[in-house]
């Protein structure tokens, strides 16, 4: 299967498509006939002006910017530093967990009688711990702070040495970025926003990533899922989605060689939006997501969710390339190619204006749109390295229309995979991801001399400046109730005994074992029987004292 079949979603069409009725007589919507292409190999479109972007890019990307720094750059509104994700979260967690503990009706152990206020350095600790969860993949929360002895191999003492588990929980149980009493509508008010829980989140993010990066000429408009398998009004079902085949659904604007994501919206559907589509639902996301970027002559890939005579041509008029595959049966397009069939390997092609429609008989009878390439046959390698010949427009068209799905691939790399029954959660965390794989693209895309860190270092640097010297205090009390200083393990370690000699294990008495305690010196068995020697040896110690 060629690389563009497999990005046609024909199933998926059934809601969006009410379009898709051929009316060539409709004047509003065709500039005039479709006019044939008999010499395919001769046929040239018109040139296309040259890119009136500059400066692509990263936007003042300094030497000495940490990765951390790049990421909070991310989540940051440039125009108004003090709008950011991170106090957002801090201002509305707290007040929403004053509110749970101001209603009452709490269980005798809830975490919420131990509340205290977040504040900033501990709210970029939980986030840097929340992304660690990513890097280091466990089944369950609770597993980060397992402690006990035969669990030994796959301990996680980072997690424990920053936060404990009750707060960690705490903290994403209160979790909040916008303030409830203000934002909840009723679901028929004309203003009402099934996301208005994350809307802060998505608009501070949306602004950092346009004004952060500057797109160069090829860009991609595509759809990306939320996985989400809960219960919400906006999830979808998606049968050829592999990755998430439940979840919601969010429209993106992408550069094309990088990734980098630029812009989201996302779908509520029709039941939720107030005002009909009057062109159809891919013709209203493209031209929403490309407009701020009218009149610079960039390219934009799109597929048959989005592809549309209309589209192409509004696009072409603001000076904007594009091409995308189209369904036969969408509006506006040459009557004939929805019955046509042709042996492999043969192009046909009609001209209507500036814009060129083509059918290219494949595997499958595959049409496109395009107002900036041609469709003389052309050799190129295909993603698997092999020579294959199709018209240029089909090359073109598998060159740019990966950057979504490449984003998504560096998306999946390192996703904590945080279980919830609140979408918006898993939205923030999709957001939050979407920061650090943006940032590491500005990384990779700078200009700056010296070594460029790979995905994980540059991940693993989020961490490390996230969570900085944030770490919490541990004791160990004696007898009397008083604090007494940790000494069980902290120059105590288990080595070979020398001459491969035995001893009996001063801890079990029933076997004999070749380690011991060099400073001790005392043979002891590894694991329980050392650490529960040197807690009695402590408690004796602190007995003393």
């Amino acid at each position: 299967m060629s690389d563009f079949e497999s990005m046609e979603y024909d199933s998926e069409m059934s809601e969006m498509n009410m379009d898709t009725v051929s009316d060539l007589e409709d004047e509003t919507l065709n500039p005039g006939p479709w006019f044939p292409v008999f010499d395919t190999e001769e046929f040239y479109m018109p040139e296309m002006q040259e890119f009136r972007g500059n400066r692509l890019g990263p936007v003042d990307v300094r030497p000495d910017d940490k990765p951390h720094e790049l990421f909070l750059s991310m989540v940051t509104d440039p125009e108004n530093v003090d709008n950011n994700v991170v106090d957002l979260l801090v201002k509305e967690t707290n007040r929403y967990a004053e509110d749970r503990k101001a209603v009452g009706n709490l269980k005798p152990r809830s975490r919420l009688h131990m509340w205290r206020p977040v504040n900033n350095e501990e709210m970029k600790a939980f986030l840097g711990l929340l992304l660690l969860m990513g890097i280091i993949q466990k089944p369950t929360l609770a597993s980060y702070w397992e402690t006990q002895d035969k669990l030994w191999l796959r301990r996680t003492p980072s997690f424990r040495s920053v936060m404990t588990r009750d707060r960690f929980l705490a903290i994403l149980s209160n979790l909040h970025i916008n303030n409830n009493n203000q934002t909840a509508l009723p679901r028929d008010h004309p203003q009402y926003d099934p996301m208005h829980k994350v809307r802060p989140a998505i608009d501070v993010c949306n602004t950092a990533f346009r004004k952060n990066y500057r797109l160069g000429r090829d860009i991609c408009v595509d759809e990306r899922i939320v996985g989400f398998k809960g219960r919400h009004n906006i999830v979808q079902y998606i049968s050829k989605k592999k990755s998430h085949q439940w979840g919601a659904k969010v429209w993106v604007l992408s550069e094309s060689d990088t990734g980098y994501t630029e812009q989201l919206q996302l779908y509520f559907g029709r039941r939720n939006r107030q005002q009909p589509y009057p062109h159809g639902v891919g013709y209203s996301v493209v031209t929403e997501l490309v407009e701020p970027h009218y009149n610079k002559f960039h390219h934009v890939t799109t597929d048959s969710l989005f592809t549309s005579p209309k589209l192409t041509h509004d696009l072409l008029g603001n000076g904007t390339y594009s091409t995308g595959t189209v369904l036969a049966g969408r509006k506006g397009m040459p009557l004939s190619f929805k019955t046509l069939k042709t042996p492999k390997g043969t192009v046909n092609a009609k001209k209507q204006g500036n814009i060129l429609a083509i059918h290219w008989s494949d595997r499958r009878q595959v049409r496109f749109l395009t107002s900036s390439d041609h469709c003389r046959l052309e050799t190129a390698s295909n993603s698997k390295g092999k020579e294959k010949v199709a018209p240029g427009v089909v090359h073109t068209y598998n060159e740019n229309m990966g950057g979504v799905d490449l984003g998504d691939q560096l998306l999946s790399v390192y996703d904590p995979d945080i279980r919830s029954v609140k979408l918006w959660k898993k939205i923030l965390v999709n957001l939050l991801l979407t920061a650090c794989v943006n940032a590491y693209i500005c990384h990779k895309r700078s200009f700056l001399l010296g070594r460029k860190l790979t995905h994980l270092q540059f991940q693993q640097e989020i961490v490390t400046g996230l969570v900085g010297d944030h770490t919490i205090q541990r004791r160990v009390l004696g007898r009397n109730g008083e604090g007494a200083t940790s000494r069980a393990t902290s120059e105590h370690f288990l080595f070979e005994i020398p001459g491969r000699k035995r001893r009996n294990c001063v801890s079990c008495h029933n076997r004999k074992v070749r380690t011991w305690c060099q400073q001790c010196r005392e043979g002891l068995c590894l694991g329980k029987c050392f650490k529960d020697f040197h807690k009695q040896k402590q408690r004796q110690d602190v007995h003393e004292e």
